[in-house]
């Protein structure tokens, strides 16, 4: 150990915990003035005392000594110095909350510094465009350049190399073996030496650093590429965790985006006002100069500019709301519509067509995106995002996030604009409703006209109305009723004749709203002589009708300025005229309203005894159940009597009563499964009236046959008048299949209130028989299903699971209430010659037939016949003593032996015989299994003894 060292140790074993420069500097075997100058450079840290002094902690000391050793030379201490004081923070910012920039700065300053390069650079790599974006680039004259780009890799072969390869490149100016076209890019930049090291997190390159030296040509030692590489790796995670995290803050100010739009659009603030902000988070959120929203109108096919956001470097926004553009016009727009999906245009595309170049330069886009806007197939309007200030590509995570925003944005769109419209018609049917209950309350005309104009005036918010009646015998017009605060002169009497005022003439022929607006040129000159007379400047004038007639007409004049009356204002001014005009006839109109809204309530609460029936018939429920359902629909929802349901049998073309009431006739055709031939229902309908999808057969235009009247019961209807159900007056609704194929009909007549059903009854009727037609043919899936389930698909015989299904509790019930249980198992003898001699399919048709015969000798519902497997039955009778099971085996071998099968097809020529073997429970077995091994022994015993006969078990 050198006597330098001894110090150093020396001193490190001092006990105290700082030393003063002048110690530390001997430990250093330095300067005092070098170690200064490693204290203001960070190299070595240094401390301050109470009184000011400067010491040098001990373990900061203990740790230059542990890596430099003593005298180290100045530019080992500032590399070491550097790679580790790099580490330590890098280390410490890598793990901390701060900006990724901020640890890309830091990392090109440092390797600047401990390598000696005059520029260090990071840039980031995108994938989708394969182009590189600058972040930091950081040069040894202090000066940094930020956030350029994008480059692309087809520009620049050596970027591209190391991207794809992900290995360090390296290549010197003069270097002759390197690529030319490398060399020569090099020497464009005035660069003497490069080195690029891939920045890589799981498998996939983030970016790019690049090491470049001015004025030397130099290597890197293994040392310094494993030192690059190890930050490289660092970095390369940094990055790519900080990319993920990004996304997933990106996910979620998606989805808080997506929430708060939607919750935006579905407030209670105006409409417009609404999209207006919705435009301004997008055009935030996916940072474009400017987002527009349009609405689609199907008629004229154009769109709408109703919302719009520019950037501030762009525009003050709202220059183009209200501008209307024609589908036509935009062909990439046409193109989103049909094909239902975001659609994206460049400005560098080289497939764009001209047109469309001209029109994204007069416009000045680079890049734009089109979203549809649809709710339920429906084209609500467009989003529109564009891109005029830099060079950008929206990806696919921008498309997906941009269709989701647009599809909530055109769900909210579609019921804000839905609810406006009902808010609006609410309205005026708010104030038309009560024009009716103030002109119906009274019988004196000229109140309720008086009243009526008054309610013009407010409603619209116009200067005055008059109104007038029309004497068509007297081709004369009287004004009874007005709003001006003053009378007109003289020089006007109350009465008008016809040819006085053009306007007032056309409305009444017509029968139309006419407005007229004093800046009208195409106005005639009298009219316009009498408006200025009168100091008008709009007008509404609309005609009061009441069934078809003319009874009066009003007029609504507006004197302070031209005011362009809208389509609600002509609605809403028509409305209130209308109810005007009933109450010329006051008693009538009452009337007819008030049987109008019990029509409605009437309709309402049949829909709400529907809705509540419907609500019963969830899913499989039982026949009866749906019929008492049924019946509760047709007496009491709708109100019929006497109604039926029928249903068809395709198979024989007939209808069978299914379910009826209120009727004797029909309760005992049913009880004897009377069956209506189709032509009798069919002949009915070809006379019929269709009302919505249901038949209506009118007494008035059909005749009765006889087998319509016997096959049709109903009970006669006392007397009724003209206009009153008829007794041959029939409803006949379809019961049709999700698969139109007819289920049956509902036969209704005889109704409570001795009135034709009205299309809407008769509406609410088919969505009811829907659900019913619906129900019954899940009944027919589910049985046929379990039917399948438990036959045999040749024989149509129980099958061989059901079977063991059913002795097991058989066998069960014998022997709890100790009573015999007989099997019978059956073999067709010789059946595979019979099969090599006519063929299979003569085979199934054997044992078709052989099925039909045993199911004939047994007894129904108590014996049980299956198809065991094969050619072979099995026959259980329960509660049958052994003597009589052998009476039933010896009856059907002998009527198979009598009968004459087809062998050859055609004829009836061939003989078969059966063995058949008896096995009793419990004499022969204490199990089901046990039972049918004894039952086959006795059938392997008939076999042996020379077949054609029956064998019972012994023991």
């Amino acid at each position: 150990m050198n006597k330098d060292n001894q110090i150093s140790e020396k001193l490190l074993r001092n006990p105290a915990i700082t030393y003063t420069p002048k110690d530390a500097a001997l430990l250093l075997d330095v300067s005092v003035s070098q170690l200064n100058s490693w204290s203001k450079r960070g190299i070595i840290r240094s401390t301050q005392t109470k009184s000011g002094k400067q010491n040098y902690p001990k373990e900061e000391l203990e740790r230059f000594v542990e890596w430099h050793g003593t005298s180290p030379s100045t530019d080992d201490v500032l590399e070491k110095f550097h790679q580790i004081r790099f580490f330590a923070d890098f280390s410490l910012r890598l793990f901390g909350k701060i900006d990724p920039e901020d640890i890309i700065r830091m990392l090109c300053h440092s390797i600047m510094r401990s390598m000696g390069c005059t520029t260090v650079s990071v840039s980031l790599y995108d994938e989708m465009t394969r182009s590189t974006h600058l972040i930091v680039e950081h040069n040894d004259d202090g000066t940094e350049t930020v956030n350029e780009g994008p480059v692309f890799l087809e520009d620049y072969p050596i970027t591209e190399k190391v991207i794809d390869n992900q290995e360090v490149y390296f290549i010197n100016a003069s270097d002759e073996k390197a690529d030319r076209a490398e060399r020569n890019l090099l020497i464009k930049f005035e660069e003497k030496s490069l080195l690029m090291l891939p920045l890589v997190f799981e498998g996939r390159a983030m970016g790019i650093i690049e090491l470049y030296d001015s004025f030397h040509e130099r290597y890197y030692s293994e040392e310094d590429i494993s030192f690059l590489k190890y930050l490289g790796g660092l970095l390369g995670d940094a990055i790519g965790k900080t990319q993920a995290v990004e996304s997933f803050q990106t996910r979620n100010k998606m989805i808080r985006l997506l929430l708060s739009s939607a919750e935006l659009i579905a407030s209670s603030i105006p409409l417009n006002e609404a999209l207006s902000i919705f435009t301004k988070r997008i055009t935030e959120f996916f940072d474009v100069a400017w987002t527009e929203l349009y609405t689609f109108d199907h008629e004229t096919r154009e769109f709408e500019t109703v919302a719009e956001y520019l950037i501030p470097e762009e525009g003050d926004g709202n220059s183009g709301i209200g501008i209307r553009y024609r589908v036509d016009d935009w062909p990439y727009v046409e193109a989103c519509q049909l094909e239902r999906k975001p659609k994206t245009i460049y400005l560098d595309d080289p497939d764009l067509t001209d047109e469309m170049k001209r029109g994204l330069i007069e416009w000045d886009v680079q890049a734009v995106m089109v979203i549809p806007l649809i709710y339920q197939e429906q084209d609500i309007g467009l989003l529109e995002m564009a891109e005029s200030r830099f060079y950008r590509r929206f990806g696919e995570d921008e498309q997906r996030i941009a269709m989701a925003i647009a599809n909530h944005a055109a769900i909210a769109i579609h019921n804000r604009q839905l609810m406006a419209e009902t808010r609006q018609r609410n309205t005026e049917l708010s104030t038309v409703l009560e024009v009716t209950e103030t002109v119906t309350s009274t019988m004196e005309l000229n109140t309720v006209l008086k009243t009526l104009s008054e309610k013009l005036r407010d409603s619209l918010g116009i200067t005055s109305t008059e109104i007038y009646l029309y004497d068509e015998d007297k081709q004369q017009f009287e004004m009874i009723a007005d709003t001006f605060d003053n009378i007109r002169d003289g020089v006007w009497s109350g009465y008008y004749n016809i040819g006085d005022i053009p306007v007032f003439d056309n409305c009444i022929e017509i029968k139309k709203a006419i407005t007229s607006y004093l800046d009208d040129d195409t106005m005639d000159e009298k009219s316009r002589q009498d408006m200025i007379k009168w100091g008008e400047k709009s007008t509404l004038t609309i005609p009061m009708i009441y069934k078809g007639q003319a009874v009066g007409l009003a007029c609504l004049v507006e004197k302070q300025s031209v005011r362009k009356f809208s389509e609600n204002d002509i609605r809403l001014a028509s409305a209130i005229v209308a109810q005007g005009a009933a109450a010329v006839v006051n008693a009538q109109a009452f009337t007819r309203e008030q049987a109008e809204r019990e029509h409605l309530t009437g309709l309402n609460q049949r829909l709400n005894a529907i809705v509540e029936l419907s609500g019963q018939m969830r899913g499989l429920i039982s026949e009866e159940h749906m019929l008492l359902i049924l019946g509760k629909m047709m007496s009491g929802a709708m109100g019929f009597r006497q109604w039926a349901a029928i249903i068809y049998n395709p198979e024989n073309k007939t209808f069978r009563i299914n379910a009826s009431q209120g009727s004797a006739f029909a309760a005992r055709l049913k009880r004897a499964r009377h069956e209506i031939p189709g032509y009798v229902i069919y002949g009915l309908i070809a006379d019929a009236t269709l009302i919505s999808n249901s038949y209506f057969v009118d007494h008035r235009h059909h005749k009765w046959s006889e087998p319509e009247r016997e096959n049709i019961p109903r009970d006669i209807l006392g007397n009724t008048k003209d206009n009153e159900w008829h007794a041959d007056d029939l409803l006949l609704i379809p019961l049709v299949g999700e698969d139109s194929n007819l289920i049956g009909y509902i036969l209704a007549y005889d109704p409570m209130d001795k009135q034709t059903p009205t299309h809407e009854t008769i509406s609410l009727m088919e969505v009811f028989v829907a659900k019913i037609a619906s129900t019954i043919e899940l009944r027919k899936l589910h049985d046929l299903l379990a039917k399948q389930a438990k036959t045999d698909g040749l024989t149509g015989l129980f099958n061989h699971r059901y079977l063991h299904e059913r002795l097991e509790e058989e066998v069960a019930k014998a022997n709890r209430y100790d009573i015999p249980l007989m099997i019978i198992m059956i073999d067709i003898d010789n059946f595979k010659k019979f099969n090599d001699t006519y063929g299979h399919p003569q085979g199934d048709k054997l044992l078709k037939s052989l099925a039909h015969i045993l199911i004939e000798g047994t007894r129904q519902k108590v014996d049980m016949v299956a198809r065991y497997g094969g050619e072979e039955f099995l026959i259980m009778l329960p509660n049958t003593p052994l003597n009589e099971a052998e009476v039933v085996a010896e009856r059907l071998r002998g009527t198979t032996e009598r009968r004459r099968f087809e062998g050859n097809p055609g004829y009836h020529d061939v003989k078969v015989t059966l063995s058949l073997g008896i096995a009793s429970f419990p004499l022969h077995g204490s199990s089901v299994s046990k039972l049918i091994a004894s039952c086959d022994k006795a059938l392997y015993e008939a076999k042996h003894a020379g077949k054609n006969r029956v064998c019972v078990f012994k023991n």
